[in-house]
């Protein structure tokens, strides 16, 4: 899929506000006992995910980052760019859920009103995550996805599933069919030869989704109607977090067939997140 030729940045505005709303809505149900439970991204609780959010919101609209210094222990936290990003989150750590509620509320408006501002072309090559360079449209639709993923970990997290039929879901679940294509042959040997169909459940913007990785993605299968060395089935909530290496999926929670230890590999081989 060529993302410019089937999405206006318009459109992917609109899929980002979408899943901002969404979350917002969850957070505001919330007593305030659930902001503490725990999600699969590890050491982090809702309120946690939530202060990641409004923390990229705020910096994206200029605001200083807050004078804060962490502990030098915190299991959770591997590289410099993980700790630059959970300076947001300790700093907020105790704050009052009204006040959560609050500061969620005007970061995202605020994001929304510049992106929605900006005269950027889609393919005008920006400064992204992580000192990686892409096209504004790409830096949208990842941003679309960070923020979807993290809306679907609060939901895990407070059993409330939800919002996995829109436009965000949309946008996340094509960049996920292309992340996986590209890396999957590279991470699991035996794809060069084999293939493997993951079968995703109702969810993404569609009626379910098929993903082949291996050989015959890459035009190489002997056989073109041979059927797949093996199958993974699962919902389109668990192929997110799997694609996001959260701790809250597992292999229980998915149907493997055929030759099950490739279909493991490739389940473990599936994060794409940083």
């Amino acid at each position: 899929m060529t993302e410019p030729e089937h999405r206006t940045i318009a459109q992917i505005l609109g899929a980002l506000q979408e899943t901002f709303s969404s979350f917002g809505g969850v957070l505001a149900e919330l007593e305030p006992p659930e902001w503490h439970l725990p999600t699969g991204c590890p050491g982090w609780d809702v309120q946690d995910v939530a202060s990641h959010i409004i923390g990229l919101e705020y910096q994206l609209a200029g605001h200083p980052d807050p004078v804060h210094t962490l502990s030098p222990d915190l299991p959770h936290v591997r590289h410099d760019d993980a700790r630059g990003l959970e300076v947001h989150v300790d700093y907020r750590r105790g704050e009052a859920t009204e006040e959560m509620l609050r500061q969620f509320r005007d970061a995202t408006t605020i994001g929304m009103e510049i992106r929605q501002a900006s005269t950027r072309a889609a393919d005008e090559l920006t400064d992204g995550p992580f000192g990686w360079r892409m096209p504004y449209w790409q830096l949208l639709s990842i941003r679309t996805f960070d923020v979807f993923a993290h809306e679907q970990d609060v939901r895990r997290a407070v059993a409330r599933p939800g919002n996995l039929d829109g436009s965000a879901a949309a946008v996340t679940g094509d960049l996920i069919v292309g992340f996986l294509s590209g890396l999957l042959p590279n991470r699991v040997e035996r794809l060069v030869t084999e293939d493997v169909v993951i079968e995703v459940g109702t969810g993404g913007g569609a009626a379910g989704r098929q993903i082949v990785v291996g050989a015959r993605d890459r035009l190489r299968a002997p056989e073109p109607d041979a059927p797949p060395t093996a199958s993974i089935t699962m919902g389109f909530g668990e192929l997110v977090a799997f694609t996001c290496g959260r701790a809250d999926v597992g292999e229980d929670q998915v149907t493997m067939r055929g030759d099950v230890a490739l279909a493991a590999e490739v389940l473990k081989a599936m994060v794409v997140t940083p």
